[in-house]
């Protein structure tokens, strides 16, 4: 037995070790990131770019927080941040001399650097602040502190602000492409176009993370029409982050597209599972099975969107869909009622009611349905056809 324990103390020890040697990155990370929350909205209101107030004074910033941010830095060995935390409560000569600690051992932080300068110039050291600043490159790293900017602006939710940064670093860097990058992804909802031809530049470019250049020549292919690729470039993204819920409903929509359709549900399943908010994945893979005859499952899935958002005409409609497919009209007559409630001059949603009722033997209630359709859309023939066949004058 003991000849096991020698052996058994080794491993024991190297797992140790590799495990601190975990601990700390996580934690200068995650002090990073505390720093950015902190000061991205005092830093985004004033007039200046980040990169230029950094380490200096933010008089809207909370100094509590800050204080308490830096006492961690110092803990997690993250020095830079350390510095631009007490840059940012306007203690300066502690802050110079963390930042000078940090370069002496990262001598070619840029931001550390560019921060140095800033905390030697409010204290009326032009020359040294000169010094250092004519040593980097400030355009890549004002490129660089634009886009990590905008995107804290954007998660925020002012992703109309955050294109206006982003702009701006493409501009100051066009060798930069995640500026271009990450417009693209914020443009391609409600302009393709600009968003594609964004994407095909970052690729252009070159430098993407793997995950990025996978999405970006997934959504160029897209748009291109090359399907095929399109799904291949989407499925090497989700290979490298298998939880990516925009990735996995860009994927199903794909392989919808391609007529592969059991493969799609699996990808929408995926997403709905994930996904903070699941809705929009909810009723794209209600809508697709409803249109594969799969009416007890599309109920299902339409039933848990409509739960998270009641207010979305819509979801209601194709649960109505799902309910008459599988027979259960009266369950299909309320979800047609409060989709019309939510959507009251839609005229489809009255023809769709209209043939629910009769279905259901209420010809009373379908004749004012088709007549409220017609109303709405005078140009709607089906409505008028359904009442002539009921024995009605249209």
């Amino acid at each position: 037995m003991r000849r096991w324990l020698v052996p058994a103390l080794i491993v024991t020890g190297v797992v140790l070790l590799l495990a601190a040697s975990l601990v700390q990155p996580l934690r200068r990370a995650a002090v990073a990131r505390q720093l950015r929350a902190a000061l991205v909205k005092p830093m985004s209101a004033l007039d200046a770019p980040g990169i230029y107030v950094l380490g200096r004074q933010v008089e809207t910033a909370d100094s509590g927080q800050l204080r308490k941010i830096e006492r961690q830095a110092v803990a997690a060995g993250e020095l830079r941040a350390a510095g631009i935390a007490l840059g940012a409560v306007g203690d300066y000569p502690a802050a110079q001399r963390m930042l000078e600690e940090a370069l002496a051992g990262e001598p070619a932080d840029l931001f550390a650097t560019l921060a140095l300068g800033n905390v030697l110039d409010a204290q009326g050291e032009g020359a040294a602040a000169q010094a250092r600043w004519q040593s980097i490159d400030a355009q890549q790293a004002l490129a660089i502190q634009l886009h990590r900017t905008a995107s804290a602006i954007a998660n925020a939710g002012n992703r109309e602000r955050a294109k206006v940064l982003l702009e701006q670093a493409i501009v100051i860097d066009p060798s930069n492409p995640n500026p271009s990058y990450t417009l693209a992804s914020y443009t391609w909802p409600e302009d393709r176009e600009r968003s594609v031809a964004l994407y095909r530049g970052a690729l252009a470019i070159g430098g993407l993370d793997p995950f990025y250049q996978h999405v970006a020549e997934g959504r160029v292919a897209l748009a291109d029409g090359r399907l095929e690729d399109a799904a291949s470039a989407f499925e090497s993204a989700l290979a490298v982050r298998p939880d990516h819920v925009e990735t996995l409903t860009g994927l199903a929509s794909v392989l919808d597209r391609l007529g592969r359709p059991d493969e799609a549900i699996q990808y929408f399943q995926r997403a709905a599972a994930l996904a903070s908010d699941p809705f929009r994945s909810l009723v794209d893979m209600g809508d697709l099975l409803l249109e594969q005859g799969a009416y007890n499952e599309a109920i299902q899935a339409l039933r848990e969107a409509v739960k998270l958002r009641v207010d979305r005409p819509n979801a209601f409609a194709l649960l109505a869909q799902a309910y008459d497919g599988d027979g259960q009209p009266e369950q299909a007559l309320l979800a047609w009622q409060q989709a019309i409630t939510l959507s009251p001059d839609n005229a489809f949603y009255r023809v769709q009611f209209g043939d629910t009722l009769l279905a259901s033997g209420d010809e009373t209630g379908a004749v004012e349905a088709y007549r409220t359709a017609l109303q709405l859309n005078p140009d709607s023939d089906y409505a008028r056809r359904q009442l002539r066949a009921l024995g009605v004058t249209p």
